[in-house]
C-alpha cells in the first residue's frame, strides 16, 4: 500500500513525492510496493534518486538517469560562479532587483491557471490509458483507437500550452529554470507517449 506519511512538496519537481531518509528505505519501499503501484497508477517506481533540495531519497518511475541539473544545483551554481569572479550574488540593484522579481511572480501568477492547464491534460491521458487497459481486456479494438487517436490530440494541446508558456517566460526567466518549472510535466507527457506507442501496436 502506497504510504501517505511521508510525502513532501519538492520544490525542484514542483509537486508532492514521497521522501525517505535514506537509500536503503527507498529501495526497499520500491522492492515492496512496486508492482503494487503500477497495478494502480499504470507506474512502476523503478530507481530512487537523491534531492539536494528535500536532503533525501524520492523514487521515480524513469529507469535511465537523466543528466538535468535541478533547480537548487543551478542556484547554487550561479552563486559559486558569482562568488568565484569577486562579484555578490546580489549583483543587480536592490531596486531593480526588486522590480524584476515582482515581475517575474506577476507573470507566474498569471500563468498559473496555464500550467493547471497542463496537469488537467495529463490526468486527462492517464484517465484514458487506464480506459484503454479496461477496455482491451474485452477486445473492443474501435473503442481503443478513438481513445488513443483523443490522447494524442491532447499531447498536441499539451505541446501548444508548453510553447506559449515559454514564450510568455523567456524575458523574464532564464532558459534553465523555463526548463525546470516544465520539465517534470515534460517527462511524464514522454512516458504518456510511451505507455501510448506500447498500446498501440497491442
Amino acid at each position: 500500500m502506497k504510504p501517505t506519511k511521508n510525502r513532501f512538496f519538492c520544490n525542484d519537481c514542483n509537486r508532492i513525492k514521497m521522501l525517505f531518509e535514506t537509500e536503503k528505505e527507498a529501495n526497499t519501499f520500491i522492492k515492496f510496493n512496486g508492482n503494487e503501484i503500477e497495478e494502480e497508477t499504470g507506474y512502476k517506481p523503478e530507481r530512487s534518486y537523491y534531492c539536494i533540495a528535500c536532503n533525501g531519497w524520492h523514487t521515480s518511475s524513469i529507469k535511465e538517469i537523466r543528466n538535468v541539473k535541478s533547480r537548487t544545483e543551478i542556484i547554487l551554481e550561479e552563486y559559486k560562479k558569482d562568488k568565484e569572479d569577486g562579484k555578490k550574488f546580489k549583483s543587480q540593484p536592490e531596486d531593480k532587483k526588486g522590480e524584476n522579481n515582482l515581475k517575474k511572480e506577476t507573470i507566474l501568477k498569471a500563468t498559473k491557471e496555464k500550467r493547471e492547464e497542463l496537469n488537467e491534460i495529463i490526468k486527462t491521458i492517464e484517465n484514458n490509458i487506464q480506459n484503454i487497459k479496461t477496455i482491451m481486456v474485452y477486445r473492443i479494438q474501435d473503442s481503443c483507437i478513438e481513445i488513443i487517436d483523443d490522447s494524442y490530440k491532447k499531447i498536441e494541446l499539451f505541446n501548444g500550452v508548453i510553447s506559449e508558456l515559454e514564450t510568455i517566460y523567456v524575458d523574464i526567466i532564464s532558459k534553465e529554470e523555463i526548463a525546470n518549472i516544465l520539465l517534470n510535466k515534460q517527462i511524464i507527457i514522454q512516458d504518456i507517449k510511451d505507455t501510448l506507442i506500447c498500446l498501440k501496436q497491442n
